[in-house]
């Protein structure tokens, strides 16, 4: 994580993986101060594979970043997608992904810790 744009936003590069396969995502930050919101574009080899999601929302009460996007399913209507990213000790931060099915409900896709490498 590191800012970007002269400090206009931040980039935000991490690696995973699932069942043995590496994974890498990137997202791009930007507060909108004007807005009083944030704003979020996410590509990830896994998960949105050869497009860009974009999110938007702001920080909780506890410091967490909290955004929201959507996607297209193959019938009906769309999806949501929200990320929450929380900071912890040490530099440290933990980023939860929710699955938001169309009636609203929202289920734990991903939820991982991360910290600085090298």
């Amino acid at each position: 994580m590191a800012p970007t744009a002269q400090g206009a936003a931040t980039l935000l590069q991490y690696t995973w993986s699932h069942e043995g396969t590496p994974h890498a995502g990137t997202m791009l930050i930007v507060h909108q101060a004007t807005a009083e919101q944030d704003a979020v574009t996410w590509v990830d080899s896994f998960h949105t594979a050869a497009g860009f999601m974009h999110f938007r929302g702001g920080m909780n009460a506890d410091g967490a970043l909290s955004v929201l996007g959507s996607y297209g399913a193959p019938e009906g209507p769309p999806w949501g997608w929200r990320i929450v990213l929380s900071p912890a000790v040490d530099g440290e931060f933990t980023m939860r992904m929710y699955n938001i099915t169309p009636d609203g409900q929202e289920v734990l896709a991903v939820e991982a810790t991360y910290h600085q490498s090298g």
